[in-house]
């Protein structure tokens, strides 16, 4: 894939939605095709308001998986993260809404949003 990414000029993001909170989130668009430099929003869709906090995490092509964006809970929360390969801006919209702005992208990547019951600021297996 990434050789393709880079003989073509576009990029793969996917955003999925897997493991325990799959019922809880919906995710759109599912995928995107993004010409290198350019920008494409995700949005994630909150399904159960038991868990309130909303997150993004990204997964590299080289498995690496990093938090993008703090637990958001409330309209107007932002948070702004660059990372090799692409800048992120996450706004939570309203209560059932987080958008994921993904800017000047250069490496095909997996987004992930989930949903807690509590505040998450990095993975537990992580040191970030």
């Amino acid at each position: 894939m990434a050789s393709l990414s880079l003989l073509w000029g576009w990029v793969l993001m996917a955003a999925l939605s897997t493991g325990a909170n799959a019922s809880f989130v919906e995710q759109r668009p599912r995928w995107a095709l993004v010409r290198r430099g350019q920008a494409e929003t995700l949005s994630c869709f909150l399904k159960d308001a038991q868990y309130p906090y909303m997150s993004w995490y990204q997964q590299d092509l080289q498995g690496q998986l990093q938090v993008l964006t703090a637990s958001l809970r409330f309209s107007g929360d932002k948070e702004v993260k660059s990372l090799p390969g692409a800048d992120y801006q996450a706004t939570r919209v309203d209560d059932k809404e987080l958008k994921l702005q993904v800017a000047n992208v250069t490496q095909g990547r997996t987004l992930y949003c989930t949903c807690s019951k509590d505040t998450v600021r990095s993975l537990p297996w992580t040191d970030e």
